[in-house]
């Protein structure tokens, strides 16, 4: 399995609540779409970063609240690497990025950052 994982500031030129709206109405909506019949797609997970604390490995009793380096992030799962190929090469994904500057800030360098990674779970506990 391969996941994307795309991360991001919000648009300064627009209130939260704009950016969250237009991104949960109208982004969210040409994602789903840009994501339904790519074959190998698996998963499409949104997360609202609350708040970002950093730890100093010599005072781990401390952690620091600081300004969040990005405010969403989502992670996007795969069978493989060919099926992302595909998802990313289709007119609903490229559909998906012109949207951006409605509620992202694509003004600042690394303005979205993506990285594709190798999922492990080496221990996961599932209630029941």
């Amino acid at each position: 399995m391969v996941k994307l994982v795309s991360m991001w500031k919000r648009n300064p030129d627009k209130t939260e609540e704009e950016c969250e709206d237009h991104y949960l109405k109208v982004h969210t909506e040409l994602a789903k779409k840009a994501l339904a019949n790519v074959p190998g797609f698996r998963k499409y997970v949104q997360n609202k970063v609350i708040s970002q604390a950093i730890n100093n490995y010599n005072d781990t009793a401390n952690p620091e609240q600081v300004e969040p380096d990005y405010d969403r992030f989502v992670e996007i799962y795969f069978d493989d690497a060919e099926s992302l190929e595909k998802a990313l090469d289709t007119p609903e994904m490229r559909a998906c990025y012109k949207d951006h500057p409605n509620f992202m800030n694509t003004k600042i360098p690394r303005n979205l950052v993506i990285y594709e990674v190798l999922e492990v779970i080496p221990l996961e506990k599932n209630d029941e």
